[in-house]
């Protein structure tokens, strides 16, 4: 792997560590699940070599004078003292991102308390460790917009004074150029902030496994938990189905976007509870469940509505083979039957594997 430097911690398989990433993750998270053995199914890898496929990445930033540019990189420890290393030539990130960095790097004032930058496929966000009540005193250098603009469609900067394991200010988003937001292949809406998931291919491989699982769901029903922007609440509802959208976050509004004819409830599951079981009653036909929780897992209160609503089937994607297993637990204690655990590669290089679990009612 060119120009990787093995103190640089984003990557926790540096080429020559590890012969297959992967399964080492994989065997890993067996261990963990050893008691749902039985269910486990081949693997889904990612499909092609993970060198210049990240187009989301956030990296911190130095002000390096004697280069008269900022450079940028993860946080290390050397010597007991925190410092920055530069990744200037990440093999992993896509070359726009690597390009990206540079033109930031060499066009952003030095003045500026500049903490990191975040990019998300085709948004830029700069992080200022600064109150917006001073965004007045920050104007973009129109060179670097026109280094930019005909790869990127948008370059923000998010006021955080407090920036640090959290790195943005959910309501301090400014658009300094180019537009709020970009389109996906499939022609879905995200923004700056917007999660998504870096192997859409593998993703999809995922939601495939689930419709497959759930059968014929024309005039049936699907109660999306964790619904994000939208994209698997689409596949159902391509399929004939009548979709209900959960989502606690900002990407519920790009969800209704996305699917201007579906039903989206922004909140909390728990929260929203009273109008999940409204809608199960007002609409007719069978219920099915997909969940992609965060890594804390379900919490009790929304296993236990999701075994109140008593679906025929459930699709679980997670994210952390502790919770999960927990939560696989708790199902099978009420009576459900685990029908098989499928990994998925969403995040090559890195120790992050997803894990899908298909279950249903005895």
């Amino acid at each position: 792997m060119n120009h990787c430097d093995h103190a640089c911690p984003c990557c926790h398989y540096h080429e020559g560590v590890c012969l297959d990433p992967f399964l080492d993750k994989w065997q890993k998270a067996q261990v963990v699940l050893s008691a749902f053995r039985p269910f486990f199914k081949t693997p889904i890898p990612y499909p092609d070599t993970p060198w210049g496929m990240r187009r989301r990445s956030f990296l911190r930033c130095a002000y390096r004078a004697h280069l008269k540019e900022w450079v940028f990189g993860p946080i290390i420890e050397k010597q007991g003292t925190e410092c920055l290393l530069p990744i200037p030539n990440c093999p992993i990130h896509h070359p726009s991102l690597n390009y990206a960095f540079k033109q930031l790097g060499q066009y952003l004032p030095h003045q500026w308390p500049l903490f990191g930058a975040f990019i998300n496929r085709q948004q830029i966000t700069l992080i200022l460790k600064e109150h917006q009540k001073h965004r007045l005193k920050y104007q973009l250098p129109q060179p670097l917009w026109e280094k930019l603009r005909g790869q990127f469609d948008g370059l923000w900067i998010n006021y955080n004074p407090a920036a640090g394991k959290r790195i943005f200010q959910s309501k301090a988003f400014h658009l300094m150029a180019g537009q709020s937001f970009s389109l996906d292949a499939q022609n879905l809406q995200y923004g700056p902030s917007t999660f998504l998931q870096v192997a859409d291919g593998v993703h999809q491989n995922s939601l495939t496994e689930a419709l497959l699982f759930f059968g014929n769901i024309q005039a049936k029903k699907v109660l999306d938990l964790y619904c994000g922007r939208g994209t698997s609440l689409l596949l159902w509802q391509a399929k004939g189905a009548s979709c209900l959208g959960v989502e606690s976050s900002d990407s519920a509004d790009l969800a209704k976007k996305n699917g201007p004819s579906i039903p989206i409830l922004r909140g909390t599951v728990t929260n929203r509870r009273p109008q999940i079981i409204d809608w199960e009653k007002q609409i007719f036909g069978p219920l099915f469940v997909y969940a992609n929780p965060p890594r804390t897992g379900l919490a009790a209160t929304e296993l236990e509505l999701i075994l109140q609503l008593a679906p025929e089937k459930m699709a679980y994607l997670s994210c952390a083979p502790k919770t999960l297993c927990c939560d696989l637990e708790n199902f099978v204690k009420a009576g459900w039957k685990v029908h098989s655990l499928r990994a998925y590669d969403f995040f090559p290089q890195t120790l992050h594997l997803e894990i899908q679990a298909l279950l249903s009612r005895t």
